[in-house]
């Protein structure tokens, strides 16, 4: 967050001081370093995901034996998943953050092509 944050603040800069036109190549080539950036994030938050899957699996494989078995209750009255408004998962909220910054960079990206000139170039 702190890296597309940083980005998309230097980029907001350059515009205002009237530079993003003078290094247009640089406000073309940033967004696609941004968009790898969030590719890679929404990558470490899917597997952090699939990682969670599998502990509370051995979670609940332990509760099996023990007199208590708190998760699984708890999982049961969250209605183990399949009622969205008795349970959204963290994740599936946190994957969208990088999917905003995408698009995001995408839009900059498009604002910043120099259209005129291949317009120009087209006739």
């Amino acid at each position: 967050m702190g890296i597309n944050t940083a980005i998309i603040g230097i980029l907001g800069y350059l515009e205002t001081k009237g530079l993003a036109v003078e290094q247009s190549m640089i406000f073309m080539m940033v967004p696609f370093v941004g968009m790898a950036i969030c590719y890679s994030w929404y990558k470490i938050i899917d597997s952090y995901r699939q990682l969670d899957r599998v502990k509370f699996k051995v979670i609940h494989s332990t509760e099996r034996n023990l007199p208590l078995a708190l998760f699984e209750t708890e999982w049961e009255l969250l209605g183990k998943g399949r009622n969205r408004k008795l349970y959204r998962p963290f994740s599936m909220t946190e994957m969208n953050i990088p999917i905003i910054f995408m698009i995001l960079y995408l839009l900059i990206f498009f604002w910043s092509f120099p259209w005129i000139e291949i317009l120009r170039l087209a006739q």
